[in-house]
Parts: C-alpha cells; structure tokens; sequence
C-alpha cells in the first residue's frame, strides 16, 4: 500500500506543465538531477546517481545506511512513478551493506 501512495503522490506531484518538460529532458539531465531531488524531498541521507550502461543506472543512498525498509521501498516506488511520468517502465531492486542502499535502475522507453 505504502508504494502506491508514493506513486500516487509523485504522479499528481509531476503533472501538467512538469510532465511535459520532464518528458523533453535527457537520460543524463534526469540523472544529474538526482542528487537535487532527493535533497530537496528527504532531509537524510545523501544521493549520488551514475550512468552504469544505456538504459541502467546505479542511485547511491549514504549517509543513511539504516533506512528502514519501507522508506527504501518507498524511495523505489517514487522513482518507478518519477520514470513512468517521463516515458519510462522501470524495473528496480536494492540492496543495502553497512555504508549504503544501492538502487538498480533499468529503465525503457514506455510502449
């Protein structure tokens, strides 16, 4: 339930106007923008974003390294939601170790 509120939040978040300009912005302008989303939505933590291949991309959670496992679902879930509002399907997984989440991200164009 907890993901579909944040999906839910995210697309009524990102509508109208933002949708279209997200839609026009590169793979790589959306992933430089990563850092700055996640600092200006969630005061914990610190996120980095790298380009891994064409289509995946690796999001770093640090400085945070015990978030519960609902807030990492929940950080999963929105950026399913932040893909899905910009043409994107998204598959992601996670995984934790004693410093960070790790966010796997592989994303396709939307059929």
């Amino acid at each position: 339930m907890q993901a579909e509120v944040v999906r839910a939040g995210v697309e009524r978040t990102f509508s109208g106007v933002w949708r279209v300009l997200l839609r026009l912005s590169s793979d790589d302008a959306l992933i430089k923008r990563t850092a700055m989303l996640y600092a200006k939505a969630c005061d914990r933590g610190k996120m980095s974003a790298a380009l891994v291949a064409p289509g995946r991309v690796r999001l770093t959670l640090t400085e945070w390294p015990e978030i519960p496992d609902l807030g990492a679902i929940a950080l999963a879930a929105g950026i399913e939601a932040m893909l899905s509002v910009v043409g994107r399907a998204a598959v992601i997984t996670w995984t934790r170790d004693r410093a960070a989440v790790v966010f796997d991200v592989r994303a396709t164009p939307a059929s």
